[in-house]
């Protein structure tokens, strides 16, 4: 089992989601599907998404905090460049910036962010 025993971190923070999907247009299957692959939805580590700061990986006083800062970052971050990619549905670029091939394997990164899309999309959300 995936979770290992362990409850997911975002129960309860469904509306939340929904919420900032529809403000910002950040596409919830993206938030959900790279919040599978960097820590199978809360369960794995200590970054929900692998958020770094300037010293690393940002920590959050909240689940809450880190969702916001998820799609904050979605909208506006890197000088609007995933923005850019979530407007033309190019994920595997903003992937390639978001968790770079020679830090990351990126086959893999892209095969599990299309097969939890999918997932999500498949489940009417």
């Amino acid at each position: 089992h995936p979770f290992n025993g362990r409850l997911t971190k975002f129960i309860g923070h469904e509306k939340l989601f929904l919420e900032l999907s529809d403000t910002t247009g950040v596409p919830l299957k993206l938030a959900l599907a790279q919040a599978w692959k960097e820590s199978c939805w809360g369960t794995n580590g200590s970054s929900i998404w692998g958020l770094k700061g300037g010293s690393g990986f940002q920590n959050y006083d909240s689940i809450e905090s880190a969702i916001k800062a998820y799609y904050k970052l979605m909208r506006y971050g890197q000088s609007g460049y995933y923005w850019s990619c979530i407007q033309s549905k190019n994920y595997d670029a903003l992937v390639e910036r978001y968790a770079p091939s020679f830090e990351n394997n990126h086959a893999s990164y892209m095969a599990t962010l299309y097969v939890v899309m999918g997932w999500v999309t498949s489940k009417g959300l």
